[in-house]
């Protein structure tokens, strides 16, 4: 299940969506929408749901080919290379 939010930071909306990883703890990330906050709030919203549709959908594909995978492999280093998350 994948959480997701609007948050506002230096004068712009950013997703912020929640995960619970493998091991059961949750995670955050943090996407920048690339709208202000004078903007409309609707199009943030919009953004965040397609965040969220895309981060659900890569989940979904690790956990069904999660077998075939490498060990050394997991969900957290795939993700942040898809997410640039240091």
């Amino acid at each position: 299940m994948v959480k997701g939010r609007l948050q506002i930071k230096k004068g712009y909306y950013y997703a912020v969506l929640s995960y619970k990883q493998m091991n059961g703890k949750r995670k955050e990330i943090w996407r920048a929408t690339k709208i202000r906050v004078e903007d409309n709030r609707n199009k943030a919203e919009i953004i965040c749901d397609e965040y969220k549709t895309q981060l659900l959908a890569e989940i979904r594909l690790f956990k069904e080919g999660y077998p075939y995978l490498k060990k050394k492999q997991n969900m957290e280093q795939i993700l942040k290379k898809q997410y640039h998350i240091l």
